[in-house]
């Protein structure tokens, strides 16, 4: 993670230190994490870990299917993460956002039903309906 001069600022100003080395080990108290083990040797405790695991876009794809992005590459997507281009859908990983696994999981989930509800053809428990049908988005 790259801090820029103002959050370098920050950080300081609130006493809260960075450490960009190499995590060798956890040491574990019951079921707490209590200390780092750095590549160096060194040991680090502390009363709050935070890590930060940043998020590198993956979103060629989207960008050489000529959906419409961010200055840093992310696809927009709208509240049902529909891309600018039809039919093509773009969830956390790839777009801004909270970048967490439940967090993608539910995104996908509504992409899926938008995508299940915008289809055509019934399942094989649902009756037959016409071929083409009309639903505002």
């Amino acid at each position: 993670m790259e801090l820029d001069a103002e959050e370098r600022g920050s950080v300081a100003k609130h006493g809260t230190r960075v450490v960009h080395e190499a995590v060798a080990s956890l040491d574990v108290a019951g079921d707490r994490v209590v200390a780092l083990r750095l590549s160096s040797g060194e040991e680090r405790r502390f009363e709050v870990l935070y890590s930060a695991l940043g998020l590198a876009l993956r979103s060629s794809l989207t960008i050489a299917l000529g959906a419409n992005h961010d200055a840093a590459g992310a696809p927009l997507v709208d509240d049902h993460n529909r891309t600018t281009v039809p039919g093509l859908y773009a969830t956390r990983g790839v777009v801004r956002g909270l970048d967490q696994i439940v967090v993608t999981m539910g995104h996908a989930a509504v992409a899926a039903t938008d995508i299940h509800n915008r289809r055509e053809l019934p399942t094989e428990d649902e009756p037959e309906r016409p071929a083409h049908r009309t639903r505002e988005a």
